[in-house]
């Protein structure tokens, strides 16, 4: 979806992969990549320079709302995500300029009076090992039940003041949950 149009892009199967491990062994984010690149004729550096507010919006068609964790104390970002999220319509995003990390967001939940953001790592880089990581002593017998479902190895949890100094930004994509990216980007026709 290109400004919130169906277009087809054909792109190779031909994929470099830097990291070991992909999210369940998919690749139809690295695909959807190829796809932003040719959408920019090729030019990596137009690509690169993209933000990601430019990115998400080109490819959802969403108007989008930013965040600044700067700009924004600890409750307010709460405030923001829970909103958003509870909207039930909003694609959200973490995102970390410094590095380029960007997560989905799935869900905000408070344990104990902490807050905890649970997101996708969706290219299955990050290696979490805070507060709320996969070994942290916070995961209790009673929280270790509710969660027993999730074994998505890129679902990671932080506390939320982890996540607001990971994390520079919140953006939301207003209305494009309705959107299933992932499904989509399945479709994709390769060509060799």
């Amino acid at each position: 979806m290109v400004n919130g149009e169906f277009k087809t892009v054909f792109v190779d199967a031909m994929v470099p992969l830097t990291h070991s491990r992909t999210v369940h062994n998919e690749l139809w984010l690295p695909v959807l990549e190829k796809a932003w690149l040719k959408l920019c004729a090729g030019d990596s550096e137009v690509a690169a320079a993209e933000s990601i507010e430019a990115v998400v919006r080109t490819i959802t068609g969403s108007p989008l709302s930013v965040a600044e964790h700067a700009e924004n104390d600890d409750q307010q970002i709460e405030q923001i995500l829970t909103s958003e999220l509870n909207s039930g319509k909003n694609l959200v995003f973490g995102y970390n300029r410094q590095d380029g990390k960007v997560v989905l967001h799935n869900k905000v939940f408070s344990h104990n009076g902490e807050v905890v953001v649970k997101v996708t790592d969706v290219w299955g880089t990050l290696d979490w090992q805070g507060e709320w990581g996969p070994n942290s002593s916070k995961w209790t017998g009673d929280l270790l039940a509710l969660f027993e479902n999730d074994q998505n190895p890129a679902n990671l949890y932080f506390s939320l003041a982890d996540y607001c100094t990971l994390f520079g930004q919140t953006i939301s994509a207003k209305g494009a949950a309705d959107l299933n990216l992932q499904e989509e980007s399945q479709q994709l026709k390769l060509s060799h």
